[in-house]
């Protein structure tokens, strides 16, 4: 009884504090002054077109009263791409951000949005991936080295060459690294997710649980498996 007086009392002084926004059907673009960053993190339920320009530019695309709503600030040369705080949007036509830039080494997925390169991406460092919700990333690059977190249910589409790429997996979601031309590649899967990668020289994979390794290339593989998953090698 206690407990459910409790929740009375607090339900409504959360309630009041979080905000529904409806689109109005008016789509706008709209340009936003930021620089300098050498990677993003997206927080919101939006599609971010990531395009290879030698200036740095953010275009939204939203509906006109949701623009105001939408952040798209730099903190510590990562862009920051969310909805404000304890704001919903509904009956909307969906948010597309561009994002233009020379190069970039670092991408987060942290909502159901996604993230597609348009062009390959170089990098003269370590390109590191996460995905940790249910969004999708999808990129084209050419680094020294990668690693890859997924958390998630989200899926990874990758493609390029690297000297090295490290992949680890938490949760169901899915990664394709199979046309990412990697000498050598680690993978590591902790449950029932699954892996396709390419190496040419070795592969270390490591399976705790359900989830699968598709491997392509002329790697030497070493196997440690925990579970009923299974590496095999593909066409």
């Amino acid at each position: 009884m206690k407990k459910l007086l409790w929740l009375l009392i607090i339900l409504p002084f959360f309630s009041c504090h979080h905000r529904y926004i409806r689109g109005n059907g008016d789509v706008t673009t709209q340009s936003r002054d930021v620089s300098n960053f050498h990677g993003i993190k997206l927080e919101g339920s939006m599609d971010v077109s990531l395009i290879k320009s030698d200036k740095e530019e953010v275009e939204v695309e939203a509906e006109q009263n949701l623009q105001s709503y939408i952040e798209t600030y730099v903190r510590d040369g990562i862009l920051i791409v969310k909805m404000k705080d304890d704001i919903s949007f509904h009956d909307h036509s969906g948010i597309h951000v561009k994002v233009s830039c020379p190069k970039i080494n670092s991408l987060t997925v942290a909502a159901s949005g996604s993230i597609e390169g348009e062009g390959k991406f170089a990098s003269d460092d370590e390109m590191d991936l996460e995905i940790l919700a249910s969004g999708n990333l999808k990129l084209d690059l050419d680094a020294p080295s990668v690693k890859v977190s997924v958390v998630a249910s989200g899926n990874a589409e990758l493609s390029g060459e690297t000297k090295n790429i490290e992949i680890s997996s938490t949760a169901s979601g899915n990664i394709d690294a199979s046309k990412l031309k990697a000498e050598n590649a680690k993978v590591n899967i902790t449950a029932s997710g699954e892996v396709h990668v390419y190496a040419s020289v070795k592969l270390d994979a490591t399976i705790m649980g359900s989830g699968n390794i598709g491997y392509k290339g002329g790697a030497a593989v070493t196997k440690n498996i925990m579970g009923s998953g299974e590496v095999s090698k593909e066409d």
